[in-house]
């Protein structure tokens, strides 16, 4: 599932689910809404985790410590996150 802006991912991944969007001579049907809607609330539960994961800053800046520890830092903290949301 991914947003507006990434309308090029079609090509690399058939599977994506992306929102309707209106043209210039044509607006979206109510169906295509519904869809923009339920897609719209599916994602904003991915953006508010990868928002919690930002917060233990691995994501946010460049990470600088040995490159072999790295997976059990993120899979620790992504542990944390989960837990914290009841997964």
């Amino acid at each position: 599932m991914v947003d507006s802006g990434d309308q090029g991912i079609y090509r690399y991944h058939k599977k994506s689910v992306y929102p309707y969007k209106n043209t210039k001579c044509q607006k979206i049907t109510s169906v295509a809404k519904d869809h923009n809607t339920l897609l719209a609330k599916n994602r904003i539960k991915v953006e508010h985790i990868i928002r919690n994961i930002k917060t233990f800053n691995i994501l946010s800046h460049k990470y600088r410590n040995k490159r072999k520890r790295y997976n059990i830092k993120f899979n620790t903290i992504a542990g944390i996150v989960n837990l914290n949301h009841g997964f």
